[in-house]
């Protein structure tokens, strides 16, 4: 299976590590992770396997290494921000929500579903990334508690519940086929109510 153009002769390992990522989810995505082979991601590349096995151990190091290019734009770290400073949740939440609600996105978690009981080093790729998500929500979410400005016990709970009133109804229906990837028009009235709806119950005042 073809998943683009291949490598050049002379390219470098690190160009070859993206070019192999690049292959591999392309592959994943088509035929699902166990009907995925190692030949397969190696000649879409147009590498030797044993070329490929030295830039990856395995399969399963390969697909952590798709799961983590995947997640990396959820973990980027985000600046201090300013107590009560609503714009930069706003945006944390309105970048991961066209993440997690993307096609790309949709399409992973299919692929990894079905695979998890034969295949449990997936969940540990996952869970090994899992957290980016929420990383910046959360550290944004404990600077205001810090602050005073609002009462939160905790963070990284409070971040994944925030987090998950944006994206749980649509990426449950899209998931099932149901509805197409929201517009950015949709994501950013969704991260507005949400927002509104958090911030009155945990803005700090009178208890």
């Amino acid at each position: 299976m073809s998943s683009g153009a291949t490598l050049p002769r002379r390219s470098s390992e690190a160009e070859r590590r993206v070019a192999s990522i690049q292959a591999a989810e392309a592959i994943f995505l088509a035929q699902g992770y166990a009907a995925t082979s190692m030949d397969d991601i190696a000649q879409a590349v147009g590498m030797s396997k044993k070329t490929l096995y030295q830039l990856f151990a395995s399969k399963e190091a390969l697909f952590d290494a798709v799961v983590e290019r995947f997640c990396a734009p959820m973990q980027a770290a985000a600046e201090p921000a300013k107590p009560g400073d609503r714009q930069a949740l706003v945006l944390m939440l309105e970048d991961a929500a066209h993440h997690i609600l993307s096609s790309r996105s949709v399409s992973l978690c299919r692929v990894i579903a079905p695979e998890l009981k034969r295949a449990p080093e997936l969940a540990k790729a996952i869970e090994r990334n899992r957290s980016g998500k929420v990383t910046a929500v959360q550290r944004w979410l404990a600077e205001q508690a810090e602050a005073g400005w609002i009462h939160v016990a905790d963070a990284e709970e409070a971040a994944g519940m925030l987090i998950g009133m944006i994206i749980g109804e649509p990426h449950i229906l899209m998931l099932l086929d149901q509805r197409p990837p929201p517009d950015s028009e949709e994501i950013a009235a969704r991260v507005r109510r949400a927002v509104t709806l958090f911030l009155d119950g945990a803005i700090a005042g009178d208890r």
